[in-house]
């Protein structure tokens, strides 16, 4: 996977603000306009950030990056409304177990 030796791989500050821009929908274009960097670096950044967490397409980027904790369970999406919503934290034991686990099911 995109594990190496049990230890994370790196992405540097620009990754991660390419790929948080990513996460809330923005187009390589928009990207670009927002960085003040042209449209082909931000998809060679793209192409490192996917090649650095082990993603083959944008969903498999989408889940590596929450499964290393890269962006927020919460995010928002191009317009300002969240899109995912924080999960709950585990009830007391007595209760009933009605909050959402804190797993990312495998695709």
């Amino acid at each position: 996977m995109s594990r190496d030796n049990g230890r994370w791989p790196l992405l540097t500050p620009r990754h991660r603000e390419v790929l948080a821009l990513i996460v809330e929908g923005m187009t390589s274009r928009e990207i670009a306009a927002q960085l003040g960097i042209s449209r082909r670096t931000v998809e060679v950044h793209r192409t490192n950030i996917m090649r650095r967490l082990g993603a083959r397409n944008v969903s498999d980027l989408f889940r590596e990056a929450l499964l290393q904790r890269l962006i927020p369970k919460r995010y928002r999406r191009k317009g300002g409304e969240p899109t995912a919503m924080p999960l709950a934290d585990p009830e007391p034991e007595s209760a009933p177990s009605s909050a959402v686990p804190d797993i990312v099911p495998a695709f």
